[in-house]
């Protein structure tokens, strides 16, 4: 096949990666960067300017709603930043887990985030109500993705065999506390994780081991 030739566009003086990228109604482009936690802004005309620099080191996801408000899910705080057309920031999330990978917004404005540690998925409305949906037994939720009808699919990593939860029969309509209890499959403190070395106790605080019954 004939190979396209690539163009640069931008590349930021003090930033080492781009992590996340979203293109308003309008063609501009919205870039998350690392690890200075700027959020760049293209328009059309690739013009290039700094939108907003978080307190963050990390902007692993941006999503846009109907009201073209961005939201910036972030590391290592753990925070989901709502940011409007005017630059006006606002935060809609702040978790225990230090970063949230990865979100989906559906046609409500309701947006839907993973957590890393602690698998956790949540669930925020348009008027800011949050609830955890789901409670993975993996450390982690990396990705999630959302069906024509509804469904939200979200993909695990850390600690077991990775699976892919659907909340059709599994999530839907469960609103689970914080820190609920691991399972079974969970990766102990004596088993470390094939990928990273790590036990559980390298991901988590002993407080919320404890409460996880993962150590006595």
């Amino acid at each position: 096949t004939e190979q396209k030739e690539a163009v640069e566009v931008f590349r930021p003086a003090n930033e080492l990666h781009f992590l996340s990228m979203v293109i308003d109604q309008q063609g501009n482009i919205y870039c998350g960067t690392a690890p200075n936690g700027i959020i760049y802004k293209i328009d059309c005309r690739m013009k290039t300017e700094i939108f907003c620099n978080l307190p963050e080191r990390y902007i692993w996801d941006l999503v846009i709603d109907n009201n073209e408000n961005l939201y910036a899910a972030t590391g290592t705080n753990g925070k989901i930043y709502k940011i409007s057309k005017d630059g006006k920031i606002k935060v809609i999330l702040n978790s225990p887990a230090a970063h949230i990978l990865d979100m989906e917004i559906d046609d409500d404005n309701t947006i839907y985030a993973c957590t890393e540690p602690f698998g956790l998925i949540y669930k925020i409305t348009d008027i800011g109500n949050v609830q955890i949906l789901y409670d993975a037994i993996e450390g982690e939720t990396h990705c999630l993705t959302l069906g024509k009808d509804g469904t939200l699919y979200a993909g695990t990593a850390v600690g077991t065999k990775s699976n892919l939860y659907q909340n059709k029969d599994q999530m839907a309509n469960i609103a689970m506390p914080p820190f609920a209890g691991a399972g079974p499959n969970s990766i102990s403190n004596e088993e470390k994780d094939p990928w990273t070395g790590f036990g559980i106790d390298d991901y988590m605080p002993e407080d919320i081991i404890r409460r996880q019954g993962l150590i006595p």
